[in-house]
């Protein structure tokens, strides 16, 4: 990974709005707004030093695995996910790894330090090619839905080679339909609290699989690169998730704040000049970015905004946006825009 790689975060300069790293601040907003704060102060002290289980703290795994019907691999965020599950697909033999397009930026860069040779920007699995079913899809949102899951499942059987889902934004927050909370789109499932609860820093996420050999290779992972997860920060997820279980109305609550928030940011960015931003059809797409084609009038620079280019995507001809940053942000942002 470059250090100019655009979605690395970087000191700007004063004035401009930052829409390019992925953080869901409205997100944590509506989480610090509806839970209890108690649950946010265990973590303040020294509570355990040693090194953690290479699967994670047992209590989280324990509600993790009770949650998803699997076994479960608590992870210092997504990213290590992914790096743990690419590296397991090495291992089992595969050379790569196939996706749909476009993909998230540092995708390349992981598959490939992670050991693989590279990835096939392909919508089916081929031969010794694990395949990563991004759902929904960062940048653009795309929702796979349980026909074409049925199909890549059929592929990758045939083929066999992996089935793996990047649920980084598959929770009610993004998905509106009632069963995105099951992970079965695929045998293993990656999930990161960083965008399911808005709390980036953390730094934890799990994986959910029912694949042995897959969670073997998971846990040897984390175990050579982290020897187990920060507890701190296993303890507060273990918090917000035993919150969610007793007082389900105030996680139903978090949801319903978090969506209103980020539907008013999608409606907002619609009211940009067409001939700056394409936006026109985007406030049903799920997620928490806006991938908008430029228009001619289209001027990161001179509107003082920080986007994450299309290309670092696969396509040039777009740009994303972080939508999550907040309607303050965002409506200096479209005044902005529409003043070019």
């Amino acid at each position: 990974m470059s250090v100019n790689d655009p979605l690395i975060r970087k000191t700007l300069p004063p004035g401009v709005c930052d829409l390019a790293v992925g953080e869901a601040h409205v997100v944590r907003s509506a989480l610090l707004e509806t839970y209890d704060p108690e649950i946010f102060g265990s973590v303040g002290g020294v509570m355990d030093c040693d090194y953690q289980p290479p699967h994670g703290y047992q209590p989280l795994v324990d509600e993790l695995e009770r949650r998803t019907g699997k076994r479960c691999i608590v992870t210092a965020g997504a990213k290590q996910g992914l790096s743990a599950v690419f590296y397991a697909m090495k291992r089992m033999g595969m050379i790569g790894v196939t996706m749909r397009g476009p993909w998230w930026s540092q995708m390349p860069a992981a598959i490939q330090m992670s050991g693989l040779d590279g990835f096939k920007p392909w919508d089916r699995p081929a031969s010794l090619m694990g395949h990563l079913l991004v759902s929904p899809n960062n940048p653009d949102g795309h929702i796979t839905n349980f026909v074409e899951c049925a199909i890549l499942r059929s592929y990758c059987a045939d083929k066999r080679v992996p089935l793996v889902h990047d649920a980084a934004y598959y929770s009610p927050v993004y998905v509106t339909t009632s069963d995105c909370s099951l992970p079965n789109l695929a045998r293993t499932s990656i999930h990161s609290v960083s965008k399911a609860y808005g709390l980036s820093g953390l730094r934890v996420g799990w994986i959910a699989t029912d694949d042995d050999v897959i969670y073997d290779h998971v846990c040897e992972y984390t175990e050579a690169t982290t020897v187990g997860v920060a507890l701190p920060s296993q303890v507060l997820l273990y918090h917000i998730l035993r919150e969610e279980a007793v007082h389900p109305q105030n996680h139903q609550r978090f949801i319903q704040h978090a969506r209103r928030e980020l539907r008013t940011a999608k409606e907002m960015m619609v009211k940009v000049d067409q001939d700056v931003l394409e936006t026109a059809g985007s406030v049903d797409v799920p997620g928490m970015f806006g991938w908008y084609k430029k228009g001619p009038r289209f001027d990161a620079e001179r509107a003082q905004i920080h986007v994450a280019p299309g290309s670092a995507f696969g396509d040039p001809s777009r740009v994303r946006i972080n939508l999550a940053v907040g309607s303050n942000v965002l409506s200096k942002v479209v005044e902005r825009l529409n003043s070019l």
